[in-house]
């Protein structure tokens, strides 16, 4: 059997973890023997009507391109969402199309059901309930999701658990040691990271922030903003003795859809956390406060209002053995253990049913 994965053509932005996720799962499917279908058409048109016909009208020749390279019986995986996004409409005729005319099997690896986050409106919303039940399997986060995409009426036996997302990096482990301090990486815009804002005036513990959007404050010696580092090599980087695993505009619980999504997703800064060896703190609420207590890699809490006394009350055994745990599963992380793990779940299934 044949097996591909749709690449994208054109230069996605660097640096943002958006892109790491994907990039690694491109590498890690190279490596496994992929072969690479790629994909020309433009991520978004801007808006601008006369870039929304040519959008369309790349997206066809996208797939026209990919059913007449493609050999009968093969494999395909695309990584969901997929892009431009309002091409949607497309995509749910061309790969039932395909499929048919070439007997081959699409799978998808799902990074984010937008419609749950509220992101890409009507367009995210269509895709989710309408293109997904199109993919002969899909790889999906966790139980949560799993459960969410039953609900949505995909057939249980379609889905494979992926768990964390693997992280592949080359820079060497963090150094971490006890301490009331925390790591928050990622997007640091107040309306994406409110809870930051709402806690800074009165931190729980030192913060030490990366990435993008964030607004200072001067004078406040409890909070160190390190700036944007490159993904591939913020992992050796981190200077608290946790990371922080968070969302929403809210201190009190994860709020809002973006605090919300935590109950479904794996967030890929779990996985940069982990990649360093530094152990996490997780919402009680989140699909990864499951994982959190199963392997021992953190700490549960209900609101930040806790944080300061949970991270007071570690002691320096419970910290050694998290540390040790978390630095195990970065370990895997590194290695792109799970994706390959899922993809030979997949393969096999498909192989039974050939």
């Amino acid at each position: 059997m044949k097996r591909y994965i749709l690449t994208a053509g054109w230069a996605p932005a660097a640096g943002n973890a958006f892109q790491k996720a994907r990039a690694d799962i491109e590498t890690l499917a190279l490596a496994s023997g992929l072969e690479p279908l790629p994909l020309f058409a433009p991520q978004t048109a801007g808006g601008n009507r006369l870039k929304q016909l040519w959008l369309m009208l790349a997206c066809l020749l996208d797939w026209v391109r990919v059913g007449v390279r493609v050999r009968r019986d093969s494999m395909i995986l695309a990584q969901y969402p997929m892009y431009p996004v309002k091409g949607g409409v497309l995509m749910r005729r061309m790969i039932p199309l395909i499929q048919r005319w070439k007997q081959c099997k699409f799978v998808a690896l799902v990074h984010d059901l937008d419609s749950l986050r509220g992101i890409d409106g009507a367009s995210a919303q269509a895709n989710d309930l309408h293109l997904l039940p199109c993919f002969h399997r899909l790889i999906c986060h966790n139980e949560k999701m799993q459960a969410q995409l039953i609900r949505q009426g995909i057939p249980e036996h379609k889905l494979v658990i992926l768990g964390l997302f693997d992280y592949l990096t080359d820079a060497g482990f963090s150094t971490p040691s006890l301490a009331a301090s925390v790591n928050i990486a990622g997007n640091l815009l107040p309306e994406k990271s409110g809870y930051l804002y709402a806690i800074r005036e009165n931190p729980p513990c030192m913060l030490h922030l990366y990435g993008n959007g964030y607004v200072p404050d001067e004078g406040n010696e409890a909070v160190q903003y390190h700036g944007a580092m490159p993904a591939q090599a913020l992992p050796a980087c981190l200077q608290g003795a946790f990371g922080l695993v968070w969302d929403g505009d809210s201190a009190q619980t994860c709020a809002g859809a973006f605090g919300e999504y935590l109950r479904y997703n794996n967030p890929h800064k779990a996985s940069l956390y982990l990649a360093g060896g530094v152990p996490l703190v997780v919402w009680s609420g989140s699909a990864l406060a499951d994982i959190v207590r199963a392997e021992g890699i953190g700490i549960v809490i209900d609101s930040l209002a806790q944080l300061g006394d949970a991270l007071n009350a570690v002691t320096m055994e419970q910290y050694t053995h998290m540390t040790y745990k978390a630095r195990e599963m970065g370990t895997a992380l590194r290695q792109g253990d799970h994706f390959r793990k899922a993809l030979e779940s997949v393969i096999q299934c498909i192989d039974v049913e050939s």
